[in-house]
């Protein structure tokens, strides 16, 4: 039967983002897609028992896989119409078969095949990102259980999920890994060039280490990782039963960008479990500004992996790297992630900023951080430089080097004949209108801030001296203010505190460094679980339950990828339908169709509604429920 809440959710959901209280646009026709190549015909069995999402590496009852079915051509049909009826009376859910499966994943690769001959993106980005919806459609198709198929689907759509950066693909993975090392069908020696994993890394070897205690005080394993530039990172320990546990510990695909995958075991020097750095740098660009480095730090904890960097050491710039340093009075561990002062800027500032993190109970907290300052201005675009140096400076209490570096600026300071390899205009950008006045009065600070209480009141004073000027106002009224509190420097910086929050009056955080599970919404967060929920550990229900939830309607700003609005809306379809929720389901799939028409899952959903006269076939249920409610006539 069908759940009221889910059902009026789903249709005031409809109504209101669409404002369509009243009859919708007529259906109009839409192009004819191309042709599409053979497709293999899917068959999976039903898996004998339910799969409960574990973060232990246990074993999880698998499917079982039958041998491979011979392939029969088939040509995409004409979509039409673009929009649905007015009514969602007027259709009805087309009853379950194998040819609709092989049509729902066909249509997915010839959007696919369009986007990368039409649309690819910038870094193919775009094209890389539709093969998700081929990984969607091939495991609904596998995952039917009135179907059998072979292990091929399974693995063609974890291909296409990862070429889209989905985790999905990497925890499929983890079990078609176990499944196989129980099996007998691959060795833990053959996995480094199994050529199912070679597939996933453009050929590339996969790397496996043996690792003691890596779970913990007497319980070794092996760390796997499939891939060089993009790919997964896994562990594989076996269990008190003496079968293979494999648990994912990161998953790093971004085949659309330029990028690398570093993996590296650190053993603490207080003899605990080991630590697991994963380093992946993703090249969105074209040179190292646009360079995207993440660094995560996994160890083993209460049967789980988690990440003791907190998801805080995302960072930009090709030049970073962490190492391990020496430790200090109760830390268990430490480390210092390299990168430069302002990956970000153009033209690059050289400077190198090294942070120090150290370990002291339950993950990596920040300690300090070191600029190198060079001795002398080597180049006048180092100037970009100096305003985010200031703000390491007046955060860190580290202000001997800068004055050195500052003061040989200012002999050297360059003049509008001076090659500056930028236009002066980016610079004055940086330092704002007071350029170059407001660089004497921070080196006159910084000074007094150093200890250099005579040289910094001298040069203030030169600076108030000087003939009133627009762009010297705001310098020379700041150094009137912290001349009058001086030798008092305390009393000195209160004075121009409000002018001046940090630097040249720029909040500056100790760590430039995001926490990744912010850039990745909370909204994309809980739509991947509720896609675990639905493909990987078959729990429809618990999937309809998490959905319900949600807070509807979705709003677009927030969508972190493109048709994120009907990403939801189409999984409460199919969570529904999977537990045999027919009105539900047809509704759900009707607002996908009316609201996101554009959309890949559009194309999904529509492919499962057709005319109620168009058939007068009684629909099959597909599992739980009598699917009384779908053999009913409606009359549009």
């Amino acid at each position: 039967m069908t759940r009221p809440s889910t059902l009026l959710l789903v249709l005031a959901t409809c109504l209101v983002v669409t404002g369509c209280a009243g009859p919708v646009a007529t259906p109009v026709s839409t192009e004819t897609l191309a042709p599409i190549q053979r497709t293999a015909t899917l068959k999976l069995s039903t898996p004998t028992s339910r799969v409960e999402a574990s973060a232990t590496a246990t074993v999880t009852p698998m499917p079982t896989f039958s041998p491979a079915s011979s392939s029969t051509p088939m040509i995409v049909v004409t979509l039409t119409p673009a929009a649905p009826a007015a009514d969602p009376d007027a259709y009805r859910l087309k009853p379950w078969s194998a040819a609709d499966d092989q049509e729902r994943v066909a249509q997915m690769q010839a959007l696919a095949n369009w986007a990368a001959e039409h649309n690819p993106g910038y870094h193919d980005a775009l094209a890389h990102g539709m093969e998700r919806y081929i990984g969607v459609a091939e495991l609904e198709a596998a995952l039917h259980p009135a179907d059998s198929a072979d292990e091929d689907v399974i693995w063609d759509a974890v291909g296409h999920l990862a070429r889209a950066g989905d985790q999905l693909a990497t925890d499929w993975m983890a079990r078609l890994i176990a499944q196989a090392l129980n099996d007998g069908r691959v060795s833990l020696d053959g996995l480094s060039t199994w050529s199912r994993l070679e597939a996933l890394s453009d050929g590339q070897p996969a790397q496996l280490q043996n690792v003691p205690a890596l779970l913990g005080a007497g319980r070794d394993g092996w760390v796997l990782s499939v891939g060089q530039d993009h790919g997964a990172v896994l562990s594989i320990a076996r269990e008190a039963s003496g079968a293979w546990g494999v648990t994912t510990i990161a998953s790093a695909w971004e085949s659309a960008h330029e990028s690398g995958l570093f993996v590296s075991v650190y053993d603490p020097p207080d003899g605990g479990t080991p630590e697991i750095w994963v380093e992946h740098m993703i090249q969105a660009g074209g040179g190292p500004t646009f360079a995207q480095y993440e660094t995560h730090i996994y160890t083993w904890r209460r049967e789980q992996w988690v990440d003791l960097s907190g998801g805080r050491l995302r960072s930009a710039g090709a030049e970073s790297w962490a190492e391990p340093v020496p430790l200090e009075p109760g830390e268990r561990s430490a480390l210092e992630l390299h990168t430069l002062l302002d990956p970000y800027q153009y033209p690059m500032c050289d400077w190198a900023i090294a942070y120090r993190l150290a370990r002291s109970s339950d993950g990596y907290e920040y300690r300090g951080a070191e600029v190198s300052v060079p001795p002398e201005m080597t180049d006048p675009a180092e100037l970009l430089c100096a305003s985010n140096a200031w703000d390491w400076a007046v955060t860190e209490h580290h202000f001997e080097s800068l004055v050195i570096w500052m003061k040989d600026a200012r002999a050297h300071w360059p003049t509008p004949e001076t090659d500056l390899g930028i236009p002066l205009g980016t610079v004055r950008e940086a330092f704002g209108s007071g350029f170059p006045a407001f660089f004497d009065f921070q080196l006159g600070r910084f000074e007094a801030l150093a200890g250099r209480v005579k040289e910094a009141e001298a040069r203030l004073l030169d600076l108030v001296a000087q003939p009133s000027d627009p762009d010297r106002a705001q310098a020379q009224r700041l150094a009137a203010l912290y001349l009058e509190a001086l030798p008092d420097i305390a009393a000195a910086e209160a004075a121009v505190a409000p002018d001046l929050t940090i630097g040249q009056g720029v909040a500056w955080s100790p760590l430039p460094f995001q926490s990744t599970s912010a850039t990745r919404s909370d909204w994309t967060l809980a739509l991947q679980d509720v896609e675990r929920l639905l493909f990987l550990d078959h729990q429809p229900a618990q999937a309809l339950e998490r959905l319900d939830g949600f807070e509807q309607p979705c709003i677009d700003v927030r969508a972190r990828e493109p048709f994120d609005c009907a990403r939801p809306l189409y999984l409460q379809g199919l969570a529904s339908e999977w537990i045999g929720e027919s009105t539900s389901a047809l509704a759900a799939y009707w607002c996908v169709w009316q609201m996101y028409p554009d959309s890949p899952y559009a194309v999904l959903a529509r492919l499962k509604l057709e005319p109620v006269l168009a058939s007068r076939e009684p629909a099959r249920p597909w599992q739980g429920g009598s699917g009384a409610d779908q053999t009913e006539e409606r009359k549009p």
